[in-house]
């Protein structure tokens, strides 16, 4: 096994609850969230969840570690739900869906595994493809007389649902603006979104809202951009899927 880099070999994040606390200060108006520390291996998320705030229900392509440093939560794994008060940690399996309820103010630490951990959803079925989702996530092509025709996800269309890592919805300043595409003729649909993604500054973001689950698409974000980006999905179907996108600063990975 390779040695750490020197940068990674110890870093203090805290000396103590209270400075721990201290990163990270509540928001009346939203979830407040901040990543306190991104290295080979882990990370490491603050939120703070101010008196009757919810962070509604998601999941994380990863394995996460939620723990309360103050306050007291109601954590609903698999539409089950347990109440956290100071100390307590619940470890909660990749693709399993999950929210929090503050029932008074309270100070959370979230732990993301690392990314070599990524599993298939639960709800996957033969070669990682989500049952009864292969044909309805294929985005529509145009054959040559103008028609539209589906296609199955390729494999690495398929890989985009082990590869955006949620940070329980981090965002950092307040809502990001909306880019709805159903309205977008097709024809320039895809570079609409290039185009907006490419103009964002990291820790910027966007919320992007497409008709279906635009898989095809974000093989193609993937593939121009490496780990620019995190994708979160904040709603899926039936009507509608919103997927938020925050540039993480990242270099592309080529």
């Amino acid at each position: 096994m390779n040695a750490p880099a020197a940068a990674e070999r110890s870093v203090t994040i805290a000396n103590d609850a209270e400075s721990l606390i201290d990163l990270l200060r509540l928001r009346t108006a939203e979830v407040a969230s901040k990543r306190i520390l991104k290295l080979s291996g882990f990370g490491i998320v603050r939120l703070a969840l101010d008196k009757g705030q919810t962070m509604s229900e998601h999941e994380a392509a990863v394995p996460i570690l939620i723990q309360v440093l103050s306050g007291v939560v109601d954590i609903e794994v698999d539409g089950a739900t347990e109440r956290f008060e100071t100390g307590g940690i619940v470890y909660i399996a990749a693709h399993v869906r999950h929210a929090l309820h503050a029932v008074e103010s309270a100070h959370v630490l979230l732990t993301l595994a690392d990314a070599a951990t990524r599993a298939p959803s639960d709800r996957a079925g033969v070669g990682g493809t989500e049952v009864g989702r292969a044909d309805a996530a294929a985005e529509p092509e145009q054959d040559g007389d103008g028609a539209e025709r589906a296609h199955a996800p390729s494999p690495e269309h398929r890989a985009l649902l082990e590869t955006a890592v949620c940070e329980c919805g981090v965002v950092e300043g307040g809502a990001f603006p909306e880019l709805d595409v159903r309205e977008v003729p097709h024809s320039i649909r895809h570079a609409t979104v290039f185009g907006a993604l490419d103009s964002l500054r990291p820790r910027d973001g966007l919320v992007l809202v497409a008709s279906h689950d635009p898989l095809p698409l974000l093989a193609q974000i993937r593939d121009r951009t490496g780990d620019r980006f995190a994708v979160t999905y904040l709603q899926r179907g039936p009507e509608a899927w919103s997927l938020q996108f925050v540039h993480t600063g990242d270099d592309p990975a080529r």
